[in-house]
């Protein structure tokens, strides 16, 4: 199955337990475009590398009151505690961080591709 090959590529503590399919139709995501264009003629799996900083709830939280902000001056700086909140919420300013993304994100490139060539 496919959970078990990206258990194999990625380490089976990175695949949840439960199918991940999203709960609603999300317009432009490659999951929507892919089997409109080639019907059954392609197989895909979609993954991602999260890499945000805080839980759900929190980001969720964060969203709604940079929203809030957006909605109520579309001018407001990009200053405003609310984004600068949000911005954080994804983006951890350090080195450390920065390094363990980027590390991670390379691994995942070359394992991807290395399981297509093979």
């Amino acid at each position: 199955t496919h959970t078990h090959t990206l258990a194999q590529l990625y380490g089976a503590e990175h695949i949840p337990e439960r199918n991940m399919d999203a709960t609603y139709d999300i317009a432009g995501a490659s999951t929507c475009m892919l089997p409109k264009l080639l019907g059954d003629k392609i197989e895909h799996v979609t993954a991602a590398q999260e890499f945000g900083t805080y839980g759900p709830v929190a980001v969720v939280g964060g969203m709604r009151k940079e929203n809030f902000v957006w909605h109520a001056d579309r001018n407001t700086p990009p200053s405003h505690p609310d984004k600068r909140h949000m911005r954080d919420m994804f983006y951890v300013d350090t080195d450390v961080w920065k390094t363990a993304i980027l590390t991670r994100g390379a691994d995942v490139f070359e394992k991807t591709f290395g399981y297509l060539k093979a």
